[in-house]
């Protein structure tokens, strides 16, 4: 594993059977197939696609919450799966996830001081420091009379900031954050946004954004994987990949965008076909050729920063 890097992922695959209970199935589509991603230390990379893509799997994958079906995955060096259930759970503090919906997501009965509480607690911290709590809250932009509060007497926002102050308490050093702003009003987004942005420089944390909404993914991510059907079909830096993608889904996805000029409709997504050799996405490709059903591209570098899964756009 690259000393740069703090998170590696090679050829990850997870398969549910079709009655969705988990066992392996060959004649199920894959939920991810042949996943390999590589995340530098101290980064943000965002993580796009339509709903079903595989986004959150990947996720779940990677945090080692959901077991791969097949694949490998490298956290700060060490290979997850060469660890004992003890050595895994003090690991899993250094990679924490904040979810889509902070209303879900935290104990309606506890109060911020005891959610909190608890999570000091796991870290080896005094649940009973007033300053540990007050520290985490003022990290996350809350005064220190919100910790006698409970999640429904809190805001959206407030309630994602301590859904935040929770994964903080553990001193993680990568924070998946799966959709963090999309179930809160877009006042509310930029303010969440920043806060991710200055926690990451004053703590040095390394991202995983999740995000359908390219333009939060645009707002702080330096790279860009776009996922399809279980691949990432693209990955490069974010500038480059709004100014030049060159999948063609990557390329309808960002036609999608508010304001911009749509040259044609985006087509309807196809039913998969697990029994299928060709590229998924030849259903909706306005530049699909006889190569493209012959096999599935490999995700190929078109150079040290910029890869596609298009047998069109690298030439092949």
């Amino acid at each position: 594993m690259s000393a740069d890097m703090i998170l590696e992922a090679q050829d990850l695959t997870k398969r549910y059977d079709a009655h969705g209970f988990g066992r392996r199935s060959r004649s199920a589509p894959a939920a991810l197939d042949g996943v390999s991603l590589a995340i530098r230390r101290g980064e943000t990379i965002g993580l796009v696609g339509e709903s079903g893509s595989g986004k959150s799997t990947l996720a779940r994958v990677l945090l080692h919450l959901t077991p791969a079906s097949s694949g490998r995955i490298c956290f700060e060096g060490q290979d997850l799966a060469t660890l004992g259930r003890a050595e895994m759970r003090r690991l899993r503090r250094r990679m924490q996830i904040v979810f889509q919906d902070p209303q879900a997501s935290l104990n309606p009965r506890l109060r911020v001081r005891q959610t909190l509480g608890e999570a000091i607690r796991m870290a080896g911290g005094d649940t009973g420091s007033a300053s540990s709590l007050t520290a985490l809250l003022d990290a996350v932009g809350l005064p220190a009379r919100f910790a006698d509060s409970r999640p429904h007497e809190l805001s959206g926002g407030q309630r994602q900031r301590v859904a935040i102050a929770r994964a903080l308490a553990v001193r993680p050093s990568f924070i998946v954050a799966d959709e963090p702003v999309s179930a809160l009003d877009v006042s509310v987004q930029a303010q969440i946004l920043n806060l991710l942005a200055d926690l990451r420089e004053s703590r040095g944390l390394t991202y995983l954004l999740i995000s359908h909404d390219l333009a939060v993914i645009r707002y702080l991510a330096e790279r860009i994987a776009v996922m399809y059907r279980g691949r990432i079909v693209e990955l490069a830096p974010a500038a480059r990949l709004f100014e030049a993608a060159r999948h063609p889904y990557t390329q309808l996805l960002l036609a999608s965008l508010p304001g911009t000029v749509r040259r044609a409709p985006i087509p309807a997504v196809e039913p998969r076909d697990s029994a299928s050799a060709g590229c998924a996405f030849l259903a909706r490709c306005p530049k699909a050729q006889a190569l493209c059903r012959q096999a599935q591209p490999p995700l190929a570098a078109l150079d040290s920063e910029h890869a596609v899964a298009c047998f069109v756009a690298s030439g092949a």
